[in-house]
């Protein structure tokens, strides 16, 4: 499986590094494969780095109140009102589970319930008040190395401060004046700025949260695998051979650049929204990107 970082064949080639774009990498590599991720930016993490980095994970083992398959299935069937086919959402609710325990066993990063957090639509059959909702723990980024300067860093809004990290549990604490919320602020601030040593470094802070935590656990999970993260390398297009994708086309370093692909590509790169006609062709009607 041992492939060269500058090597131009690889049995995956993943486009994008965000969450979903790394974790698929971080999956291909322990079934086996050798993977490349390639990124346009001059930052991994994408929009997966600046978001709650929350899932849902419903009859997750880590809940306090009793859940079921069967609820589960019951209230994404309604909130997504048939518009779902069916055995997509079994797919999910079968390996969302198994995702978190495959990220918390075998990654630094670790996802924990946010118990107090309810599912969106409280009044659909199945719902929960809690529990559904996962968070990553706070990420101490100095296990980056160096690669914490390529991180794309959370926005100033989401931190205590526009400085110190938290926890979106943490902050619905300090947010909704709970109990020991003095505290935990006292407690948040003095972490940040009694971090003398990495102070002297930068003024961001050695401790990440929300999606931020997400996007640099999963960077030092493909640090640790030695999958080559590639940046400042935009895909073009895919290269096929007798109707098979067999690569991409990228830029690197002001050249053209064909990846070979083995045994597939992963397109993680985003959505469509811009396009107009692919919004037509595939999204429920009417559809305007503007």
């Amino acid at each position: 499986m041992t492939t060269p970082q500058d090597s131009t064949t690889y049995d995956v080639i993943v486009v994008g590094s965000g969450a979903g774009a790394m974790l698929t990498a971080a999956r291909a590599h322990d079934l086996g494969l050798s993977v490349l991720v390639v990124e346009k930016s001059d930052k991994y993490g994408g929009t997966s780095a600046v978001s709650g980095g929350a899932i849902w994970i419903p009859n997750n083992s880590q809940m306090k109140i009793k859940d079921s398959y069967d609820d589960a299935l019951a209230y994404v069937k309604a909130a997504t009102r048939g518009l779902v086919a069916e055995d997509r959402l079994h797919a999910y609710l079968d390996s969302a589970p198994q995702m978190v325990e495959y990220i918390n066993s075998k990654m630094t990063l670790n996802y924990f319930p946010c118990h107090r957090y309810p599912d969106y639509y409280q009044h659909l059959p199945g719902s929960r008040p809690g529990g559904r909702t996962m968070e990553p723990n706070l990420f101490d980024a100095s296990l980056l190395g160096e690669e914490f300067d390529n991180l794309r860093l959370s926005y100033n809004g989401t931190l205590l401060m526009g400085k110190a990290s938290m926890t979106a549990t943490q902050a619905h604490v300090m947010l909704s004046k709970q109990p020991g919320w003095m505290l935990q602020v006292m407690k948040t601030l003095g972490r940040y700025f009694l971090d003398i040593p990495w102070r002297l470094k930068t003024k961001h802070d050695r401790i990440r949260g929300l999606g931020n935590a997400m996007a640099a656990g999963l960077r030092h999970a493909l640090l640790v695998r030695k999958v080559p993260l590639w940046l400042n390398t935009p895909f073009e297009s895919l290269t096929t051979e007798g109707g098979r994708v067999t690569g991409i086309v990228v830029k690197r370093n002001g050249q053209t650049l064909t990846l070979t692909a083995r045994r597939g590509v992963v397109l993680g790169a985003g959505g469509f929204e811009r396009n107009q006609q692919m919004r037509e062709q595939y999204l429920p009607k009417p559809s305007k990107a503007e």
